[in-house]
């Protein structure tokens, strides 16, 4: 990379830095930090057409991803951290990169998965991925944040098998469930008010991304400028506060149930940025409860599935040769992105009780001899990296409850949301 000419100064390649990171979500404080110090440790590494689809700006974006989760107080905390662990280390970026890629493909690595489906080998994966999608459906064993990490990667393998022709379609199973993506109208009320303070509250702030964000809202929701940050923290009556809320809550309210309206009607997901634009977290809505503490940029794939109204319908696919038989589930949504959309909608119904199983040489692997089996050993063997997708680390759900400290229902130190985590949404498996 060239150093950009020192008369024209440093300024324009951090500004042009700065918008690469910023394409990639990364919020513009932090990637002002984050330049600031690959220019302190990297001086002659400058580009002034660093661009978004850069490998330095993707590394620098997963860095400050990286740092961003780690919850540092302030700039003084990211300094001192760059500094004693050396995030600046080119292998480290290389493994937080590694480790982004195998969140997007089920813990696995792309260029991993041809080799589990050789011919010679391909019986003994199906076998794996047997095992691996009981262990998937153990909720008395495991949390269901691991389980949905688990069903990822059998997912991710269940589609590549699909895409090489090893598995073939066969039926179609209906979702079972209603879809509500903001719960009965009660607690999307809810939803709307807890977004509608943190828009005002973001309005009352000095100015950053989210104080920009929220002043766009304002000019949609009253067709005018906002209030001045000063007016809005000390000079603005309790009334007319209190209308801002509301009007605020009001329309957040409306945007939602026409997002709702708008993913029954076309049968597409509802997006993302549509969501985080109206200060909408995931830990607001009820099917992301199941994840502490997550944020937009942490969940992938089939973690999103609370916001397709398609999520339930699934796609049978089976493997038969002379030695083994199996049946895997594959959501809808997935199989028609390696099927095709008209060829999974001309698939009949399957049959009422359709199960995953399987059966090698005359015996399968049923569910008791598949827990048998260490979880950890099956991933091993697949090539599946456990960091990549189980955040709790596949503690049991036992030991999990047995650490959490003493809960009182009517307290609130914190202690109720942490057994309720061990819970299991109903509407799963």
């Amino acid at each position: 990379m060239n150093e950009p000419n020192k008369k024209q100064g440093r300024g324009p390649w951090i500004n042009a830095a700065v918008a690469a990171l910023r394409k990639r979500h990364v919020p513009e404080r932090m990637a002002r930090t984050v330049v600031g110090l690959y220019v302190q440790h990297y001086p002659r590494k400058l580009s002034a057409d660093l661009t978004a689809e850069d490998p330095e700006s993707k590394a620098l974006a997963l860095w400050a991803r990286k740092v961003r989760k780690s919850g540092f107080a302030n700039e003084q905390e990211l300094i001192a951290a760059w500094t004693a662990h050396g995030f600046w280390n080119r292998r480290a970026l290389q493994r937080l990169e590694e480790r982004e890629l195998r969140q997007q493909n089920g813990g696995l690595l792309p260029e991993h998965i041809p080799m589990l489906l050789r011919p010679e080998r391909v019986e003994r994966t199906l076998k794996l991925m047997c095992q691996l999608s009981h262990w998937a459906n153990a909720r008395d064993l495991l949390l269901y944040a691991d389980r949905q990490g688990l069903r990822a990667a059998k997912v991710r393998l269940v589609a590549a098998a699909c895409e090489a022709g090893l598995l073939k379609p066969i039926a179609r199973i209906p979702a079972q469930t209603e879809f509500k993506p903001f719960g009965d109208p009660e607690y999307r009320e809810h939803i709307a008010w807890v977004a509608g303070a943190e828009v005002f509250d973001a309005l009352r702030c000095r100015k950053g991304e989210k104080t920009l964000q929220a002043q766009r809202l304002y000019r949609e929701f009253f067709g005018q400028e906002a209030p001045e940050r000063r007016e809005l923290r000390k000079g603005l009556e309790k009334k007319a506060r209190k209308h801002i809320e509301e009007h605020i809550a009001a329309c957040i309210e409306a945007r939602l149930e026409s997002l709702e309206t708008e993913a029954r009607e076309t049968g597409r997901p509802i997006p993302v940025e549509a969501l985080k634009a109206l200060f909408v977290s995931p830990l607001l809505l009820p099917g992301f409860r199941w994840y502490l503490w997550p944020e937009w940029e942490d969940l992938y794939g089939i973690a999103l599935e609370p916001l397709d109204p398609e999520q339930g319908n699934l796609v049978v696919c089976a493997y038969a040769s002379p030695t083994a038989c199996y049946r895997f589930h594959l959501p809808q949504r997935v199989a028609e992105t390696v099927l095709g959309r008209e060829a999974v909608a001309e698939l009949p119904l399957a049959s009422e009780g359709e199960r995953e199983e399987g059966e090698l040489l005359g015996r399968g692997p049923g569910r008791e001899e598949s827990l048998a089996q260490p979880i950890r050993t099956i991933l091993a063997e697949l090539g599946v990296s456990e960091k990549a997708i189980c955040p709790d680390r596949l503690i049991s759900k036992a030991e999990y409850i047995a650490s959490l400290p003493p809960c009182d229902e009517w307290s609130d130190d914190g202690n109720a949301e942490l057994y309720a985590y061990a819970e299991e949404p109903e509407y799963v498996d």
